[in-house]
């Protein structure tokens, strides 16, 4: 027997109620999703890249001073130390402009290259400012996205 994504299985379905193919739209008139029609290589309409939601696409800014990342809201994913940092903190915060808004976490003064820190998602609802305290050096780079 072949189908196609047009059908899905009802497990209650069929002449005697034992399960059996079904079209896409029930009796109820609702569409039914498949696995089929899940991951069959369609867009995911109103996600950052339109393409199933496992697929993360983040973009990336490199700062070596104060940096308003975006002024709207924002998910970020992670931070990279790439040039250690010296002399003093850098905040990373949930803001419109440096020295504002809330500090969410601070990058300590002598953390070494490749310190990663993870974010995964957290949602920035004003905007997303690299904060660097007056005397801070250092180079991290930032993954993030529009919310």
């Amino acid at each position: 027997m072949s189908t196609s994504f047009n059908k899905y299985w009802n497990p209650t379905g069929g002449d005697d109620g034992s399960g059996g193919w079904e079209d896409n739209e029930g009796s109820d008139g609702n569409a039914r999703v498949n696995l089929g029609t899940t991951l069959s290589g369609e867009r995911n309409e109103g996600t950052p890249n339109q393409y199933f939601a496992s697929v993360g696409e983040w973009n990336y800014t490199i700062c070596t001073g104060d940096v308003v990342i975006t002024e709207n809201p924002a998910l970020i994913h992670h931070v990279i130390v790439t040039v250690a940092t010296a002399t003093d903190i850098i905040e990373i915060r949930d803001a419109s402009s440096a020295g504002t808004g809330t500090v969410v976490d601070t990058i300590p003064a002598g953390t070494a290259v490749q310190t990663k820190y993870e974010f995964e998602g957290y949602k920035f609802n004003t905007g997303l400012v690299i904060d660097f305290a007056a005397t801070a050096t250092g180079t991290v780079r930032v993954a993030w996205r529009d919310q």
